[in-house]
């Protein structure tokens, strides 16, 4: 039986379709499986941020993001919905 490595990158494709089609549960799945293969995903911690606030759980979106806010390719992106997540507070 062949066995493939999962690909982050999958998860977050995955997680953008689930988001598009308002399946909020679904699409955090996979944001999140996406993120535990690749925590310092960036782009992935921003869509998974704004999914969250718009769910009403700007607390996971600010836990998310503060964890990357430090990283040397942090963008405006990111502390653009980190600023709206704490704004949601």
């Amino acid at each position: 039986r062949l066995r493939f490595a999962e690909d982050p990158v999958i998860h977050r494709i995955a997680g953008i379709t689930y988001t598009e089609l308002q399946l909020t549960e679904q699409a955090t799945q996979c944001f999140e499986r996406s993120l535990e293969l690749n925590p310092n995903a960036i782009e992935t911690a921003v869509e998974y941020a704004a999914l969250q606030s718009k769910a009403g759980n700007p607390d996971l979106a600010i836990e998310r993001l503060s964890k990357l806010k430090d990283a040397p390719d942090a963008s405006t992106g990111l502390f653009h919905a980190l600023g709206e997540a704490m704004m949601q507070k």
